[in-house]
């Protein structure tokens, strides 16, 4: 269905949503082959044909991320639950994907830096690792502040103690000193320790 629908549709940009992670492995080249018209890019759980008994293989999803796609806006790419051994790293670039403004991911490794996701006006980050050096309280809120557009932000299953320091994630709940300035944000959740939760929500 997926030539059929690129034969028909000629130029016009794509928004592709696959229900079965087999169908939407098989058409990773085909994607790849067209990416500069991938507008809205959905993929089911990876691990979702396999009823998440089994770890899902992420690689044949990387070549995806070393790929120019000056279309894409939306993109949503999770897995149910890989170890973290085995999640792979999304190097994701500004230049690579200058058009994506929602990010939803699960069960990958991936940086904190406002290269990318200053642009973005949905972050939905679930169940993922932190990639890099580990960050300070104003290094982490510096990203956010970035970030002047978003206006959903989920940051659940402990990824905001997986990317500050040691010592950082011992912040005083009444630490008041920064104020992100995100005026568009209407949506915040957060799923962490007590008391980073209580520090970033202080911060807004």
């Amino acid at each position: 269905w997926l030539d059929l629908a690129l034969t028909r549709s000629r130029q016009a940009l794509l928004d592709l949503y696959f229900h079965k992670a087999g169908a939407a492995t098989a058409a990773v080249p085909t994607i790849l082959a067209n990416s500069k018209r991938i507008r809205r890019l959905v993929f089911p759980q990876l691990d979702s044909d396999s009823g998440g008994r089994e770890n899902p293989d992420m690689s044949p999803y990387l070549p995806l991320f070393a790929t120019y796609m000056p279309a894409l806006q939306y993109l949503l790419l999770s897995a149910h639950s890989v170890p973290e051994t085995l999640r792979a790293q999304w190097n994701l670039s500004v230049f690579q994907f200058p058009a994506l403004r929602a990010l939803r991911l699960a069960c990958t490794s991936i940086r904190w830096s406002p290269e990318i996701i200053s642009k973005l006006t949905c972050l939905d980050i679930r169940n993922c690792s932190y990639d890099g050096l580990t960050l300070s309280c104003d290094e982490f809120l510096d990203v956010l502040q970035c970030c002047r557009s978003l206006r959903e932000l989920r940051l659940l299953d402990g990824f905001v103690s997986s990317a500050l320091r040691h010592h950082a994630r011992s912040v005083p709940a009444d630490d008041f000193s920064r104020v992100p300035n995100m005026p568009e944000l209407h949506t915040l959740a957060v799923q962490d320790k007590p008391k980073i939760i209580a520090w970033l929500l202080s911060c807004f």
